[in-house]
């Protein structure tokens, strides 16, 4: 049988599902986590091209050191922000909106430039966009001032795939969105 070439996307998805699920006894071992690999695309795509595989798979690897990227300047602008709020003297509990309005007050460049940000109209489009794309996804749902994404669903996980996937399945909502709050997302 000759190669048949299979949407990237769907390779990709499938070698997520089945890199996900890698027993942890063969995670270790690389002959046998290829074999697994190997048993588990031939399964679902038998005609595809060895080429396509590995690019798949460095899709993933890129897309997994990009989040990787993100979680760490995530965290470091966390502890960033910690660290200003006691400097500051916040109060554990105070609104982020209200805290950096506070030290923005008292001249903190840092702060000055995150309520800035916050309160341009792109940010704040964006915002709505995000709050309105997990109103909408089926699965997420919200936990009190929480959104979780249902276990093993299949769905936009991140903003921006959210607001993206908003944007092509309620294009009116999503204008209307951006209309109201005039910043382009």
């Amino acid at each position: 049988m000759g190669t048949v070439t299979y949407p990237r996307a769907a390779l990709v998805a499938h070698l997520r599902g089945v890199l996900e699920s890698v027993p942890a006894e063969i995670v270790q071992d690389h002959a046998a986590l290829a074999r697994h690999i190997e048993i588990a695309v031939e399964a679902r795509f038998p005609a595809a091209a060895a080429a396509a595989v590995l690019e798949a798979i460095n899709v993933i690897q890129s897309d997994d050191e990009a989040a990787a990227e993100d979680e760490a300047r995530e965290r470091a602008q966390i502890a960033s922000m910690v660290e200003m709020c006691q400097r500051h003297g916040i109060p554990e509990g105070m609104a982020m909106g209200e805290a950096l309005r506070l030290m923005a007050g008292r001249g903190e460049p840092a702060a000055i430039a995150l309520l800035a940000e916050m309160e341009s109209p792109a940010y704040r489009t964006r915002e709505a966009l995000a709050e309105a794309a997990l109103e909408a996804h089926p699965a997420w749902t919200r936990d009190g001032e929480a959104w979780t994404l249902a276990e093993g669903a299949a769905g936009p996980a991140s903003d921006d795939d959210l607001v993206d996937w908003y944007q092509r399945t309620h294009p009116r909502k999503a204008r209307a969105i951006t209309d109201r709050i005039g910043g382009a997302a």
